[in-house]
């Protein structure tokens, strides 16, 4: 999904449920959802390939690009630990 989407996603919902505005924002990092914390919000600027999996941030794609990989800056992560 391309952020445009997401934010548009985001305000038809806070649209339709305003008083979510003040809730907590939770992270799942299970697939059965047992696993929650608080999110941090923190968004990161890199790299996810499909066929490669993992998500490269800005900083990795920038030492990667050093050495002649041809990583380009092509998504964020939202949550993403620090």
């Amino acid at each position: 999904m391309k952020l445009k989407k997401y934010i548009e996603n985001l305000n038809k919902f806070i649209k339709e449920n305003p008083e979510v505005l003040e809730f907590e924002v939770i992270d799942s990092y299970d697939v059965r959802h047992k696993c929650c914390e608080k999110s941090n919000l923190n968004i990161s600027l890199g790299n996810y390939d499909k066929a490669w999996d993992p998500f490269y941030n800005k900083d990795f794609v920038k030492l990667c690009e050093a050495d002649d990989y041809d990583f380009k800056l092509n998504a964020i992560c939202i949550n993403q630990p620090k």
